[in-house]
């Protein structure tokens, strides 16, 4: 009689969840005095990676070396160095992916 056949596995696939992107928590609204430096930070997530952006009183954000933002693998902070009474206004933060978005407001108030 012949021998069992062998029976080879397929190799194993990796199955992504698909995530909406979603801000976890949002910003913190602060008071700061003007000269200092503000960090607004945001939680957020998706799968696939969101897409994340900040704007000010409806604008978006204009990056410089004062103000500009970062973002890592489950966060993103807004910084805005050597405040003035300019920078006091209503901020927001959107994150969006191909599955949905999410935004979050913080005000920033300059004593």
């Amino acid at each position: 009689t012949p021998p069992p056949p062998i029976l080879v596995g397929r190799p194993h696939s990796v199955c992504l969840v698909a995530v909406p992107g979603k801000i976890q928590k949002g910003p913190d609204s602060v008071k700061v005095k003007v000269g200092q430096t503000v960090k607004l930070v945001a939680h957020i997530s998706g799968e696939p990676e969101p897409d994340v952006g900040w704007a000010k009183d409806g604008e978006d954000v204009e990056e410089d070396d004062r103000l500009f933002y970062d973002i890592d693998e489950d966060t993103t902070t807004l910084t805005i160095k050597n405040v003035t009474k300019a920078d006091a206004g209503k901020y927001e933060v959107f994150v969006e992916n191909s599955l949905g978005m999410d935004q979050s407001f913080a005000r920033v108030d300059v004593i």
